[in-house]
């Protein structure tokens, strides 16, 4: 059974693709199997990854001319990966009925007992594209930088994807927010994970992702840190992600269950 998580967060710079290419960098090295869908039209997974693109293709998936399993690429680390490009962003001028469901319903033709995880790389905007993803995912995994400018955006994709799961039934849930660009030479990092601890309390991973120039560098080697530095404190910081988010996955899979035909996991 696979199981779709989204990486949302309308403000840039969080760390939200490198996050969503390092745990699924980490979920290979232990076995897993992982497909990313870049979803935004910057291709900024493609480009870690190896692999660019224009992004037409990707949208002529989504509006079922092509089938998305053509556009799978194996990447060098063993992550499969559909890669993006400008064109995608052609899709928001789509005028059709549930257009939010054409994410889905292009995954929905994938052979989806070739991977565990699918991990969607969303855009850092709230439109239609950022829609599609949600709508599209099992569960929402939210990095969120460390500073205090990041949680009015928090809050509002909060909002979102409220108001996404009360018209369409999808996510599920929030699997966690995990804090990233983490610097421990400043209180203020310090601080603003108190402040998600307490407003959000058990939602926020324990693990956090520090600020690392291994992560920073991976991508000019199109592998994911645990690849390029697997002894740097990046490699080490989403190794102890990928563990905390194999528990929670197990948590849910276990509380709520799955049924056999791969129906979506519930979380709270």
């Amino acid at each position: 059974m696979t199981l779709t998580i989204a990486f949302p967060n309308e403000k840039g710079g969080v760390a939200k693709t490198a996050t969503c290419v390092n745990l699924a960098g980490c979920l290979v090295d232990q076995g897993f199997r992982c497909l990313i869908v870049d979803l935004d039209p910057q291709g900024s997974a493609g480009e870690h990854l190896g692999v660019v693109a224009s992004g037409e293709e990707l949208l002529a998936a989504l509006l079922g001319d092509q089938h998305l399993e053509d556009q799978v690429h194996t990447t060098k680390s063993g992550i499969d990966l559909v890669p993006s490009g400008p064109q995608l962003q052609g899709l928001v001028e789509v005028s059709r009925r549930a257009r939010e469901r054409l994410l889905e319903r292009a995954l929905a033709g994938l052979p989806r007992e070739t991977w565990d995880f699918i991990l969607i790389d969303s855009p850092a905007r709230n439109d239609l594209l950022a829609d599609n993803v949600l709508v599209a995912s099992d569960l929402v995994l939210i990095p969120v930088e460390c500073k205090n400018q990041s949680l009015t955006p928090l809050l509002r994709l909060l909002d979102t994807i409220e108001q996404i799961q009360r018209e369409f039934g999808a996510p599920k849930g929030v699997i966690g927010i995990v804090p990233t660009r983490f610097r421990t030479i400043t209180n203020m990092s310090i601080d603003f994970v108190a402040t998600l601890r307490a407003q959000f309390g058990a939602t926020i991973f324990d693990a956090v992702i520090r600020e690392s120039t291994h992560v920073a560098e991976a991508p000019r080697k199109q592998v994911p840190v645990c690849t390029y530095a697997p002894q740097s404190l990046g490699a080490l910081d989403y190794r102890a992600l990928t563990d905390e988010f194999l528990s929670r996955v197990a948590e849910i899979s276990i509380e709520y269950g799955r049924g056999s035909d791969g129906a979506r996991a519930e979380a709270q």
